[in-house]
């Protein structure tokens, strides 16, 4: 199966990074600030050799080959898809979704969110997008609100493949009991490169 077909949720082309006639609401506005700083602890923990380090143990695991008694990697050389699952996984069998508490906004690094072992998406986000970073992945932050009214926003990353030169884009929002690559809908829509 192509790897750019299995996943319905990949988004290709220019799509992927707003146009600047894009029109901005005033909630969207006021979340500037916080985008700000989850795009610098991605790209900061992005090149941390301690995230680093995390990144490779969770992609280096070995196994059994199939009818021998040989050790081989778990994960395939340049089996960006399986790689992106292996994150994916590891993040959501460690890290459990918490809101943040009531009446405070808080944006965690990675090591934060291992060691609390929870995280909003915002934490999610910036973990997730570090693990990627720091293994040659481009990120992308989206933005979603949800609904007309009110200011529920949510966030998570969407993922290059392959990286060096992205044909598409898959989203890895563990906030969901969901697979890879899925997205919740939503009534406006922003993305911003990290």
């Amino acid at each position: 199966m192509n790897l750019l077909s299995m996943l319905g949720a990949i988004r290709t082309g220019q799509d992927i990074i707003n146009k600047t006639t894009q029109k901005f609401d005033k909630g969207f506005l006021m979340l500037q600030g916080r985008i700000k700083e989850i795009k610098y602890l991605i790209q900061k923990h992005g090149k941390d050799p301690k995230i680093r380090q995390i990144a490779a143990d969770i992609l280096t695991q070995k196994t059994i080959v199939s009818g021998t008694t040989n050790l081989g990697w778990a994960i395939k050389q340049k089996d960006y898809l399986a790689e992106l699952k292996a994150i994916f996984k590891w993040v959501r069998e460690n890290i459990r979704y918490q809101f943040d508490p009531v009446n405070k906004d808080i944006i965690e690094s990675p090591f934060t969110t291992i060691k609390l072992k929870l995280a909003d998406c915002d934490g999610l986000t910036v973990l997730i997008g570090s693990l990627a970073q720091s293994m040659g992945y481009p990120v992308v932050i989206k933005i979603i609100k949800q609904g007309d009214t009110g200011r529920m926003y949510h966030i998570y990353p969407l993922v290059g493949i392959p990286p060096s030169n992205p044909r598409g884009w898959i989203a890895l929002d563990a906030i969901f009991n969901k697979p890879i690559g899925y997205q919740v809908e939503y009534s406006k829509m922003w993305k911003i490169k990290v």
